[in-house]
């Protein structure tokens, strides 16, 4: 039977700070307020159906917005290569995002 290989440790390779996860906790804070704007934009856009003038009237940096939709709608080949999958969300049950499967599309 296969035996896992041990794993050797060096005291002192690594960091307290990556033990004890102060970095991490450190990072997590600064961007906690961003992914929870990211998370509102990407609902926004897809299950509201914002425009990204509404969005930026609603207080989002626009930048931020801009960057969100490009990456939704650049990636939308992806989900095209994927076979179609059951959809949870309100515009499952609805109109969906009304992209087409298997025409082109160009954005």
């Amino acid at each position: 039977m296969h035996q896992p290989k041990e794993r050797s440790y060096t005291p002192g390779y690594y960091s307290k700070s990556t033990i004890s996860g102060t970095e991490v906790q450190s990072i997590r804070s600064r961007y906690t307020s961003t992914l929870s704007d990211f998370d509102q934009i990407v609902e926004l856009w897809i299950e509201d159906g914002f425009s990204i003038e509404e969005m930026t009237a609603r207080g989002f940096d626009r930048r931020m917005v801009l960057w969100a939709v490009q990456r939704i709608d650049q990636n939308e080949y992806k989900r095209k290569q994927a076979p179609p999958g059951l959809k949870v969300t309100s515009k499952a049950f609805g109109s969906g995002r009304r992209m087409p499967i298997a025409a082109d599309y160009s954005y």
